[in-house]
């Protein structure tokens, strides 16, 4: 039992400090401890033989949980600062008081009582199959070994749970910056939608999840979202997405395999329609195509530096280039996870709404306050902040090129 205690307080312990250092809910919530807690009442429904070993064993599974919850709710209660444990998902609506109240006495009453209703079913489980093998085999020994067989069964199970979670992970989004701030999604006006998700999904590897009634597309750094639609001709401020791997010519034999003509390193790549794609092979990258820029095509009279600057100053990125110094890039990531946005002059490109790149989204912890503070730096929004129909905050805003940008908070984790 002690192991089972200590490993649930750590669990918890883990699970505050990696909220209050800012990582994103999506992560954070895969170091659960209810999954821990799982696997005790499985193991002492079995391993226990009285009643009153069960329900003692429910009540003290439950207490490292309540301790953490409490301690946490609390600190929000008590700072006014946000974490996990009562974030939408889990405060269903109610006060901070009435969670945290809430937790108490659920945490002495209800909580620990449906445990040992679990162990009760699963012990009564356990016990007919003994008596059914018992009287088949004449022996206890085979119904041992199958015990042994179900804990055994049990532990492997938690470990692949917590391996799958831990894969899922991977596909997330990138961390926030210091501002909270992330690339989120890349929105294509396509006319043929199947024909392109088709490319995503079976050649670069996208996941489809569903978001609310909208599809997205998944894959490591960003969502892609495909509306159906007749794009606008002309040269775009965002000219085009960026994708990086270790090595992306198994991507571009796919492509050529479908129809779409590539050759081995071939810098840039045109889906259907003029959907252009810029690919990076960097032996330092990831091993499966990645989002790695968003790359905006200036006028000749903007200045590119000025423009990075305005991107640093708005959404806390750093200062950085790529090709030698010639591409200014406001980074959002650290250097050996890159997602950037980039600028080059090139041409007399306008906004670009309507075109097959609609816009991009950057992910926003604290959405509302954060579009408070940047108004109140003078930026323009164009759409205030609200939920839209698939549950997700949004809002709409200018940048310092003229073009809009949508703000999302929501889909880390998703």
């Amino acid at each position: 039992m002690k192991g089972f205690l200590a490993t649930i307080f750590a669990m918890g312990v883990t699970r505050f400090v990696l909220t209050i250092a800012g990582l994103p809910d999506g992560i954070v919530k895969y170091f659960s401890m209810t999954v821990i807690i799982m696997a005790g009442t499985l193991y002492f429904a079995i391993a226990t033989s009285t009643h009153k070993e069960r329900l003692k064993a429910s009540y003290l599974l439950i207490f490292p949980y309540l301790i953490v919850e409490v301690a946490a709710l609390g600190y929000t209660w008590a700072s006014g600062r946000q974490t996990i444990f009562h974030s939408a998902d889990y405060s269903l609506g109610f006060s901070i008081a009435a969670h945290t109240l809430g937790h108490l006495v659920g945490g002495l009453s209800w909580e620990p009582l449906t445990l040992f209703a679990l162990m009760e079913i699963i012990w009564g489980i356990v016990m007919l199959v003994r008596k059914g093998l018992a009287a088949l085999t004449g022996t206890w020994k085979s119904v041992k070994e199958i015990v042994m067989k179900v804990r055994l069964l049990s532990l492997l199970g938690c470990l692949a749970l917590l391996g799958v979670t831990g894969a899922t992970a991977s596909a997330q989004l990138a961390p926030p910056n210091t501002a909270g701030v992330s690339l989120g999604a890349v929105y294509f006006t396509v006319p043929n939608v199947e024909a392109h998700r088709k490319i995503w999904v079976d050649i670069f590897g996208a996941k489809p999840v569903k978001i609310g009634a909208t599809e997205m597309l998944k894959m490591p750094g960003v969502f892609i979202v495909l509306t159906k639609g007749a794009p606008a001709a002309g040269d775009a401020l965002v000219n085009h997405l960026g994708i990086w791997a270790k090595d992306l010519d198994p991507v571009r034999a796919k492509l050529t395999a479908a129809g779409l003509q590539t050759a081995p390193k071939a810098p840039f790549v045109n889906l259907p329609d003029g959907l252009r794609l810029e690919f990076i092979d960097d032996p330092n990258g990831p091993d499966a195509p990645a989002a790695h820029h968003i790359h905006c095509f200036i006028s000749m009279s903007t200045d590119a530096k000025a423009a990075r600057a305005w991107y640093m100053t708005t959404f806390g990125a750093t200062e950085n280039s790529r090709r030698n110094g010639g591409v200014p890039s406001a980074l959002f990531t650290t250097p050996d996870k890159w997602i950037s946005v980039d600028f080059t002059q090139n041409g007399n490109p306008t906004p670009n709404k309507g075109k097959i790149l609609d816009r991009f989204a950057l992910e926003v912890k604290n959405l509302d306050a954060f579009v408070k503070k940047i108004e109140a730096g003078g930026v323009k929004i164009t759409k205030p902040v609200a939920t839209n129909p698939d549950g997700l905050k949004t809002a709409m805003i200018v940048d310092v090129l003229g073009n809009e940008v949508e703000l999302i908070e929501g889909l880390a984790g998703k």
